[in-house]
């Protein structure tokens, strides 16, 4: 029988705290992009709006993403991310509308991301080929 322990306290936010976690709880997000899509449309409304409501709650665990953390190769590029995304939430042209290709790219940026950092790790990695 194997004996189970219990898992010491860990101190928690609203939406998450690190580095890897919250590209993660990010990413937990991707799968809802196409949903909330087809929603939209079957309710009159734009893509552009779906696009940007799943980027705002994606988003939200991206506020305490410790980018000082990640490997320095990759700090910039990281930080960019970041960046990006807040743009897309939070527009400086408010007439530019998110597109699928951007939303997209936050899902493939966050999972390069990911990889890389396994890679500083010295842990081997292969690119998936499914999306």
């Amino acid at each position: 029988m194997i004996e189970q322990k219990q898992a010491p306290e860990v101190e928690t936010s609203e939406y998450g705290s690190g580095l890897c976690y919250c590209l993660g709880l990010f990413l937990a997000h991707a799968g809802d992009l196409d949903r909330r899509r087809q929603h939209y449309r079957s309710v009159g409304h734009f893509d552009s709006e779906a696009f940007e409501r799943w980027m705002a709650g994606g988003y939200d665990h991206l506020s305490e993403l410790q980018i000082e953390a990640a490997p320095p190769g990759i700090r910039g590029r990281v930080e960019e991310f970041v960046n990006k995304c807040l743009e897309f939430v939070e527009p400086l042209d408010l007439d530019k509308l998110l597109t699928l290709d951007e939303a997209e790219w936050t899902i493939r940026e966050a999972k390069e991301l990911l990889r890389l950092i396994d890679e500083s790790h010295g842990v081997a990695t292969k690119r998936s080929d499914h999306k």
